[in-house]
């Protein structure tokens, strides 16, 4: 026990430091100080994530989930990106679940998560997919950036340093996958990774917010993220017909260019920003986690939270 307290008394010692650390004004809403039952729940607050074929009947398409990695439905989902990361409610109502490491096995450890999600706008023609120059397209991404900021200098500013990755389409598989380097308010360096699998009446989007560090890793990633959605019969992309099927108003260069960022790409600004306290603070619990969480699940095996079965 009084190694215990004495664990639970450096971290709540510690919010200055945790602020110092991620760079996070005074005036940010969320709390680096928690009370020794609230540490309790965040060290028990176990993920209990599936795994196998998960089928979206109304979106028309089934997610395999890669090796090493779980599925979070919606209200897990929910529960990582808003009690966790700090995003508001309404910013990921529409997400269909995400995918984590199996590696993780409580929510405070979580690094990088996949929030999937599905939009209807119609057929993404790709005609224009091996005539763009990625080069001149970032360039007007900076100058969308640099525009959006002039006209609104009361938010954050946002500008891009480059490519993490060139963005490349996989025209056998209809899928197209980025990332973007950038950096917020001249000190904060993100990378955001993109996915987007082209089908006939939409596409499924997978996107992922990190530290340029974890470059790599997402690289890694990629190719069984990709590789984990396929569209129902009737509804893959070479199921399109062009004489009764709805065509989307942009190709896959306005895809890349972020010209849909409004609904989106709010959550993963926030995201970032609402992670870094979690992940100071638990960091701390890193060599010692196990051996802390098994002195409160044997004290609270009755108020353990259940499995949360797919809806």
């Amino acid at each position: 026990m009084n190694f215990l307290l004495t664990v639970l008394f450096c971290v709540l010692a510690l919010p200055a430091l945790c602020y110092a650390q991620s760079d996070i004004n005074e005036s940010d809403t969320i709390s680096s100080t928690y009370t020794p039952e609230e540490l309790a729940v965040l060290l028990t607050d176990s993920i209990h994530g599936e795994t196998g074929i998960i089928s979206f009947p109304d979106q028309h398409f089934k997610l395999t989930v890669p090796e090493g990695f779980v599925f979070l439905n919606p209200d897990d989902t929910k529960h990582l990106l808003v009690d966790y990361w700090g995003n508001p409610d309404q910013s990921v109502d529409w997400l269909l679940g995400s995918l984590v490491s199996s590696d993780f096995d409580i929510y405070g450890e979580v690094e990088i998560a996949y929030p999937l999600s599905y939009f209807d706008e119609g057929y993404v023609s790709d005609e224009d997919a091996e005539d763009i120059d990625y080069d001149d397209l970032l360039k007007e991404i900076k100058k969308d950036l640099k525009d959006q900021y002039e006209s609104d200098p009361t938010g954050s500013k946002w500008e891009i340093v480059g490519w993490a990755w060139k963005p490349n389409y996989d025209k056998v598989n209809k899928s197209l996958s980025w990332a973007k380097h950038f950096v917020i308010d001249n000190y904060k360096e993100v990378i955001n990774y993109d996915v987007r699998i082209l089908g006939r009446e939409g596409y499924v989007i997978i996107r992922a917010v990190a530290d340029p560090v974890d470059k790599d890793k997402l690289i890694d990633d990629n190719s069984d993220i990709v590789s984990s959605v396929k569209y129902d019969e009737g509804y893959r992309y070479e199921d399109f017909d062009p004489e009764t099927d709805h065509i989307a108003e942009w190709t896959i260069g306005g895809l890349i260019a972020g010209k849909v960022l409004a609904k989106t790409g709010v959550w993963a600004i926030i995201a970032k920003f609402g992670k870094v306290i979690i992940v100071a603070l638990l960091a701390l619990f890193a060599a010692m986690r196990k051996r802390i969480a098994s002195l409160f699940s044997r004290r609270n095996k009755s108020s353990e939270t259940p499995d949360n079965d797919n809806k």
